[in-house]
């Protein structure tokens, strides 16, 4: 307490052997950013915001002169963002360390067991649910016909042992979830002309669920009755949701995801400082008495992306129907709102697994900082595998440049049944997408009964969807648009931080 409480810096001359340090979790709580001198190597990938808040020291330069220079010396934007950084690491300590040691161990063993109880002809690794408006026949085509076909065909991701070797298959299964469908009374606000292209589509596919639920935005009340869905109907390890309009690498990320400790897991690119909207004429609205803290999100998973542990998905189902948790109509706000109240509960503890952002293209162009500065936020990249908001032709591109640059194997696929060539054939006829006014590569298939161009495994050379691999995947740049830089004109970030800066929520 005396080394820290009322301080703003403190150097920490070593530390213990255990992960994180106690120094470390007191240093943040009394909000004191602790300044480490390098003696040990030390284990700081806790979250992204960690090496941020640290000052780290070289040990042959090291002095109480050196820091107190360096600390007045130092520029003012370097002290906000240590400072702020901080408090992002409180809440990420908060989340994580609410239960002692003894009930995150309990917490952990037990889902173990359960996943061990059943045999492993009933296991699950992981479960997709990919959130679908009813008009978006496209898209799900799209899908289908491209990155779902690694997951549907007999080349399957495995794991990869700690000795190097091949392990058992990620055993994966997905599902649409679309809104309510009506009964065709113009007074029902679930019917649209639509909903009969929809039931085809689900006798024909299998792969739709209708959730009890009316088309809105925002999908607050959409996205809390998939999790119910979820939580009575698999036994996955692993939930992760997505949204339909994107393209997916998904052998890294199944490989990477099944890494992830199988409990009290929360995983995604996070919004650490979310404005709550207050513009009573704004979609998304939430007034004081709905919403106060500060005005400010607790930490949240954006929604194009995230993933679940199974158990967490039951606790919020649980706590709902109970009608324990407050709700929130802004569908990803809503789950980070559903877990922080549970951390406050006492329920659970909660891991923000927030380091792979570089992961996702939210904005999907490719520019750098020194090309497009302060107008190029979360781009494609040489190692990304999610790319939020592209359309059916886009993602047609994507998927075939992977095919052509040879990460993955062709294989030529078909439609199961005839029943789906002539329901893929109707619909598309009377729900075309941007894919289907081009007779290019990356138009749909004029025929749908003809054989398409599907993908398998590179079985050869696993190390290809190593999720620590150094090598550059194939560029997807030819497949969006990059607008020009705009100088003095930047693109207003997604980040707003109130005037105090982010809080912790307690």
């Amino acid at each position: 307490k005396r080394a820290f409480e009322g301080y703003a810096f403190s150097v920490l001359l070593s530390l213990d052997s255990s992960i994180p340090p106690p120094q470390i979790l007191e240093s943040v709580a009394y909000a004191c950013v602790p300044m480490l001198v390098w003696t040990v190597p030390h284990f700081i990938n806790y979250t992204v915001y960690f090496p941020y808040m640290v000052g780290k020291l070289r040990p042959d330069t090291f002095s109480a002169e050196f820091v107190s220079g360096y600390l007045q010396k130092a520029h003012e934007d370097v002290i906000y963002v240590m400072q702020n950084a901080l408090m992002l690491v409180q809440d990420f300590f908060y989340f994580r360390y609410s239960l002692s040691f003894p009930q995150r161990l309990e917490a952990f063993a037990t889902r173990l067991c359960e996943e061990a109880a059943l045999p492993s002809a009933l296991r699950s690794d992981v479960f997709i649910a990919i959130y679908s408006a009813k008009y978006n026949f496209p898209r799900r085509r799209a899908a289908r016909e491209t990155w779902l076909t690694l997951l549907t065909g007999p080349g399957k991701v495995e794991t990869v042992r700690t000795s190097g070797t091949m392990g058992d298959p990620v055993v994966v299964s997905y599902k649409f979830f679309v809104n309510a469908i009506g009964a065709g009374d113009p007074g029902d606000p679930a019917s649209s002309p639509v909903d009969d292209l929809l039931r085809a589509e689900a006798d024909a596919f299998g792969d739709m669920v209708f959730l009890d639920a009316v088309e809105e935005y925002p999908i607050g009340n959409m996205g809390r009755m998939a999790m119910h869905w979820i939580a009575n109907h698999t036994s996955a390890t692993y939930i992760l949701k997505l949204d339909d309009d994107m393209y997916i690498r998904p052998m890294p990320l199944l490989r990477h995801l099944v890494r992830q400790q199988h409990s009290m897991m929360y995983w995604g690119f996070f919004e650490r400082s979310g404005q709550v909207v207050r513009d009573d004429t704004s979609a998304h609205y939430l007034p004081d008495d709905l919403f106060g803290h500060d005005g400010v999100f607790p930490p949240y998973a954006r929604g194009a992306a995230l993933a679940l542990s199974l158990d967490l998905v039951r606790l919020m189902v649980h706590f709902d129907r109970l009608g324990l948790l407050r709700r929130l109509k802004v569908e990803d706000a809503s789950y980070g709102y559903f877990l922080w109240q549970l951390v406050v509960l006492g329920i659970t503890s909660v891991t923000l697994a927030d380091t792979d952002e570089a992961r996702f293209a939210l904005d999907p162009k490719c520019c750098t900082e020194k090309s497009h500065p302060n107008n190029c936020w979360s781009p494609l990249l040489p190692g990304t595998w999610i790319v939020h908001h592209v359309g059916p032709r886009a993602i047609r591109c994507m998927f075939r440049t992977d095919l052509q640059s040879g990460y993955y194997l062709p294989r030529p696929t078909q439609l199961a049944s005839e029943r789906q060539c002539l329901v893929t054939a109707g619909i598309a006829a009377l729900l075309p997408g941007d894919d289907a006014q081009s007779a290019g590569l990356d138009g749909a298939p004029s025929q749908p009964c003809a054989a398409f161009v599907g993908a398998a495994a590179v079985a050869e050379w696993p190390e290809v969807y190593d999720p620590q691999r150094t090598a550059e995947l194939p560029s997807l740049c030819g497949c969006v648009y990059t607008p020009p830089p705009h100088p003095g004109q930047p693109k207003p970030s997604p980040m707003y931080e109130g005037p105090n800066g982010p809080r912790l929520h307690t």
